[in-house]
């Protein structure tokens, strides 16, 4: 019985999980807690990799390594297999997202050193290459910032993918290609997109995660204005900064103290969480309205992410506004219960028949 591993590196951790071929079942999962910085990754993180591939390597027969990317620019439109045009595209890509690929780039190089079985990358922002330009493009001088990649994307692209997929292969619809749909994906940095059939037509994310919903810990939209006069009120750099709207802001907040999506609605009970409870559906809100506007219909909403039972919190606070504008027909919500190693293993036990 042969396996599949598959690799999901995040901004501080690192996990990795076995499936085997026949059954997409699990037989291993691991998350090496804080396995790097932000910004770099030291010879004992590597030393630490290196060893877990060798226990990995001598306790199982590999058919496949899959690894989850969080971006591709506009080179990704699909997964690959690796091979030497693969990896000079990502090096690339090292001016677009130099925290993130140079990492990929070295477990890429480690994984080569250790394992004959080939490679496939899936790529979080494949989805959203050919968002509309209506929808991608933002109103700003792109020669004059000496750039032309700065663009909106979407960073949760498998997991709306993966659930237009299950929809379809369920039999709820008859037309692949018509159907609206609303994709909301509950991870500690969430986002909405809007649907057409396969197609991707409006998203909340931007440039980078940090633009649209709220998160964890994640800002979320704020007006660009504030930036600029905390650089010149609070005379603070860049780098903390981005770590005080990319680590604590949010939900961790607004309720004082670190805290989850999930615990907001499930654990907490005070008035500060009932009011987090309330911003999130209200953004949640205001984001389906816009897919809406840009469908012209609604045929599903699909929950999916690590929180993607809050679902079951949300679903009953949004459908009777939605109802309204959408000549109440019947939505009911589809659940997707898989996690994004679940995702790319199942997608490359396809790729391999």
């Amino acid at each position: 019985m042969n396996k599949i591993l598959t690799l999901n590196p995040t901004a501080n951790n690192l996990s990795y999980a076995v499936f085997s071929t026949d059954t997409n079942r699990i037989t291993s999962n691991e998350i090496i807690e804080n396995f790097r910085t932000r910004h770099n990754v030291g010879a004992d993180d590597i030393e630490n990799v290196l060893g877990i591939f060798k226990k990995l390597k001598n306790a199982y027969e590999l058919d496949a390594i899959a690894i989850r990317v969080t971006y591709g620019g506009e080179k990704f439109k699909n997964p690959v297999v690796l091979d030497e045009d693969v990896k000079n595209k990502l090096e690339s890509l090292i001016p677009e997202a130099p925290l993130h690929i140079p990492f990929i780039i070295s477990l890429i190089d480690e994984l080569l050193n250790t394992f004959i079985a080939p490679i496939f990358l899936f790529f979080e922002t494949s989805f959203f290459v050919e968002l509309p330009e209506k929808e991608q493009l933002y109103a700003i001088d792109t020669d004059e910032m000496n750039s032309s990649k700065i663009r909106k994307y979407g960073y949760h692209g498998l997991y709306h993918r993966h659930g237009c997929k299950e929809i379809y292969q369920t039999g709820r619809t008859t037309d692949e290609t018509q159907d609206n749909i609303i994709s909301i994906c509950l991870e500690p940095r969430p986002e909405v997109a809007g649907i057409k059939g396969e197609e991707p037509v409006f998203v909340t994310s931007g440039t980078t995660p940090m633009e649209g919903l709220i998160g964890d810990r994640f800002c979320g939209d704020i007006d660009p204005k504030l930036i600029i006069e905390i650089l010149e009120n609070e005379e603070w750099g860049t780098e903390k900064i981005e770590t005080i709207l990319t680590q604590k802001s949010g939900l961790t907040a607004m309720i004082d103290h670190e805290t989850t999506l999930e615990e907001v609605f499930t654990v907490e009970e005070n008035e500060k969480s009932k009011f987090a409870q309330r911003i999130v559906i209200y953004e949640i809100l205001k984001s389906i309205g816009s897919c809406l506007a840009v469908l012209n219909g609604l045929d599903h909403i699909i929950f999916s992410g690590r929180y993607e039972t809050i679902g079951n919190y949300i679903f009953p606070e949004i459908i009777d506004k939605v109802k309204n504008v959408t000549s109440d027909i019947e939505i009911n919500p589809f659940y997707l219960n898989h996690t994004v190693k679940e995702i790319i293993s199942e997608e490359t036990i396809s790729l391999l028949k």
